[in-house]
């Protein structure tokens, strides 16, 4: 057996600067396909295309978007009410 205690991962935001998805993924843990329905629909901040294979967000960007949550119609709150099923915003399967 193994004791060695794990820590918990901590996530954070840069300040400035871009974010790759992977890095978004930490702190909104949702899938690629619907992270792109939400930038699709204007409800999450639209990314910078780098180059042909590289997306970028830009940190500010994330920040004032998280900030945002729940103080406007914004993100998940928009996308609940525009009838997403919040299993889709959350990247699980409904229940069999």
């Amino acid at each position: 057996m193994d004791a060695t205690i794990r820590k918990p991962k901590v996530v954070a935001i840069p300040e400035t600067g871009f974010m790759r998805f992977k890095q978004v993924q930490q702190v909104f843990p949702i899938g690629r396909t619907t992270l792109w329905e939400l930038v699709g629909r204007g409800l999450f901040p639209q990314p910078i295309r780098m180059s042909p294979r590289l997306v970028v967000w830009r940190a500010e960007e994330v920040h004032a978007w998280i900030a945002a949550q729940g103080q406007q119609k914004t993100g998940i709150v928009a996308a609940n009410e525009l009838g997403i099923p919040c299993t889709a915003v959350a990247g699980l399967s409904p229940a069999a």
